[in-house]
């Protein structure tokens, strides 16, 4: 990692690219919750209207 002077003090520098991969990171794991969220909403919707979830299927 590049090390720059900052103040007498030395402060490490993170890569362009691992700052690029760690937005990236970030912006998937917001995705990801984001659609969980909306497939709990859709399965608690389709619950008030009385459609029946894969699970209560008789066999």
């Amino acid at each position: 990692m590049a090390q720059n002077d900052r103040f007498g003090r030395r402060m490490p520098l993170p890569a362009t690219v691992q700052i690029l991969h760690d937005l990236l990171i970030m912006c998937a794991e917001d995705d990801a919750k984001q659609r969980l969220a909306q497939d709990k909403e859709l399965a608690t919707g389709a619950a008030k209207i009385g459609v029946m979830q894969p699970e209560q299927v008789p066999a």
